[in-house]
């Protein structure tokens, strides 16, 4: 059986004192203007609250840039009217995995491994080593992931071709005007090492693994495939029935149209997961609810029906991206040509100055990760507001012209090729999805060999049913690199479910579901609150006081640890918590900090409308919390306040 490693914060004297405006004595208090107070009052809400970063998203003046919807960032596959007429295929299977990336591929081996055979894998993509450029980002792999990895035996292989965190360190930020200097990059390395590895190099680890292990006997690979529906059966007696089947409707490479039959479904296709609609629909035939209902929230309750998506609002939602493939061996200035940029090095390179301080546009940025792989090109990210220019640009040559007027300490004909600004301008590229999850992840089929050993079900048969898995229950933007890591531990619980469970699909399924929600809801709640404001998409102004409310939360958690927690972004780094634990840690600061400022904020307006005592109020209120802060420390420890386990505490 396999262990889960996630582990379970008086009196006033007489005396006239000035006041604090006009300098006036208590007594002639009332000569200071009403105006002032109020003005003194607004100061100091701005200056408590605002600093804080609550768990909604900040207000963003330039929302209206955003995309609303969710978008996905694949070419969608259209279907012609002579679809209907195409003959279709069925082939029945024992297990049918919905979607090749690294959740479908470690489900997929370690199913192998458990004695499943006849196990089909589809994949859009037209092979294996099929390179996406708009997909060719890095995955930064923590403790968690690597809880799955591990266990696949390929962290070692990893090692070999990633950039650690220990080496991570710096960010080499060059401005417009050649200006270079490094800055210490926004992580722990107290923690547990992690790996920064391409996307495409995850993939051919698993694959390499699936083959090192001879399970090409039990998996069998579709590549090319649109999934175009999955088709539940009919009514919910059929579903709990032994042998029950789901049917997912496909599109092969060649045009063919296939029905693959299995009681065994997982679904780990992405964003616009085809298996989570299909539930959908079907969920709301049997309950007569509608189907398709979005959940608006941050952290509200509303009612949603079965296998909807509920949405949070972050800002960083809706920005688009596009990724730039650059040319080996190019100079970091153009003024250097003879100093060539290092592919271990992380690189910024900033774009003139669009504007002032509140201009709604933010300057060009190219963002290089480093990487070690050889014979993989590197790549410079482009995150920035949907209206920027350089999207709107349709050609190559006005791509090139573009980038050698907005970089100007760039070489950009040694960075990038005439082709690659070709491609560049043709490309979609993507955004970045608000954050969504789905908090049903599951539906038994067929119950299981314990339901149905009574009513005949053939010895050994363990039922089946529809699992979810990866971003098909939850997806947001990349804040917190918390997106491959997420995926991997719904394998690693999907597997502990089934073994604690004995094989039986009827038991593991809702264990898995009861594992899983609470981490889905959890890490898209952390998304707002988290580094949001790394993407440079934001108002300076706006930055200043995330940074600020950043740096606030940072020293109060060394001054009171154990009553406020870290900003998300560092506890998030620590593996020893789970999302649910770093959320409810979070959740209670920012209700402390709350709690904080509107006693302090009435403590002003105890002094300046009718309090005795002058400044003394202000300093005796600040005394008070200073030491109930203090005397927390001591409740904490007989259990008053916390929750005990690892990282409780008081919602």
């Amino acid at each position: 059986m396999l262990r889960r490693g996630v582990g379970r914060h008086e009196q006033y004297a007489n005396t006239a004192m000035p006041h604090p405006f006009c300098g006036a004595s208590s007594s002639s208090s009332a000569s200071c203007s009403r105006p002032r107070r109020l003005l003194f009052l607004l100061i100091l809400l701005i200056v408590i609250v605002l600093p804080f970063p609550l768990v909604k998203a900040y207000p963003q003046p330039r929302s209206f840039f955003r995309m609303a919807a969710s978008t996905s960032t694949s070419p969608t596959t259209t279907t012609s009217d002579s679809a209907s007429t195409t003959p279709i295929k069925r082939q029945n299977c024992n297990v049918l995995i919905a979607g090749g990336g690294p959740a479908g591929l470690a489900a997929a081996l370690c199913l192998a491994r458990r004695g499943y055979s006849d196990i089909h894998i589809l994949e859009r993509n037209p092979s294996a080593s099929y390179f996406e450029v708009d997909k060719s980002y890095l995955y930064r792999i923590d403790g968690r992931g690597q809880r799955l990895t591990g266990l696949l035996g390929i962290t070692e292989q990893m090692k070999e071709v990633s950039i650690t965190t220990e080496e991570f360190l710096d960010i080499t930020i060059v401005q417009p005007d050649g200006t270079v200097k490094t800055v210490k990059a926004p992580a722990d390395p107290s923690q547990q090492t992690a790996y920064w590895l391409p996307r495409r190099a995850l993939l051919s680890f698993l694959s390499s693994q699936i083959d090192k292990e001879d399970c090409g006997k039990a998996i069998t690979f579709h590549f090319g495939v649109n999934i175009e529906k999955l088709v539940m059966p009919r009514t919910q007696g059929e579903v709990e029935a032994p042998g029950a089947q789901a049917t997912v409707q496909v599109r092969m490479g060649d045009g063919t149209r296939v029905e693959f039959l299995s009681q065994k479904v997982l679904g780990c296709d992405g964003m616009n997961s085809k298996i989570r609609t299909g539930l959908a629909d079907w969920a709301a035939g049997v309950s007569g609810e509608a189907a398709g209902v979005e959940k608006e929230t941050n952290s509200k309750k509303s009612k949603t029906p079965r296998f909807g998506l509920h949405f949070i609002n972050s800002p960083s939602a809706g920005l688009r991206y596009k990724i730039l493939t650059l040319l080996d061996d190019f100079p970091l200035l153009a003024s250097t040509p003879q100093n060539l940029t290092v592919k271990q090095t992380c690189y910024s390179y900033v774009g003139r100055p669009t504007g002032g301080y509140l201009s709604p546009l933010p300057p060009l940025r190219l963002g290089l990760l480093p990487f070690k792989m050889k014979n993989i090109p590197r790549t410079a990210n482009i995150i920035t507001v949907p209206n920027a220019p350089i999207f709107s640009l349709t050609t190559g040559p006005e791509v090139l012209a573009f980038l050698k007027k907005e970089l100007p300490q760039c070489d950009i004909d040694r960075m990038v090729s005439k082709e690659e600004a070709d491609r560049f301008a043709a490309s979609p590229g993507g955004y970045f999805p608000r954050p969504q999850y789905c908090l049903e992840t599951q539906v038994v089929l067929g119950g299981g060999k314990e339901r149905w050993k009574e009513g005949g079900m053939e010895e050994g048969k363990e039922g089946g049913g529809i699992v979810l898995m990866g971003d098909a229950i939850h997806a947001f933007p990349p804040d917190l690199g918390a997106g491959v890591n997420i995926a991997l531990l719904d394998v690693l619980d999907f597997i502990f479910a089934l073994d604690r469970s004995e094989g039986d699909w009827g038991q593991a399924l809702p264990l898995y579901e009861n594992l899983r929600a609470p981490q889905s809801r959890a890490v898209c709640e952390l998304i707002p609150i988290g580094f949001p404001q790394q993407y440079n998409h934001m108002l300076p102004i706006q930055k200043s006081i995330k940074l600020l409310g950043v740096g606030m939360r940072v020293a109060l958690s060394k001054a009171f640890p154990w009553v406020v927690a870290p900003p998300v972004f560092f506890m998030c780094q620590d593996v020893r918590l789970d999302y649910s634990q770093v959320w409810q840690r979070a959740r209670r600061t920012t209700r402390v900090l709350k709690a904080v400022g509107m006693a302090l904020v009435a403590a002003m307006v105890w002094q300046l409308w009718g309090g005795r005592g002058g400044g003394r109020g202000l300093q005796e209120g600040l005394g008070c919390v200073v030491g109930w802060m203090g005397k927390t420390r001591g409740w904490l420890g007989h259990g008053r306040l916390g929750g005990g386990g690892g990282g409780g505490g008081v919602m």
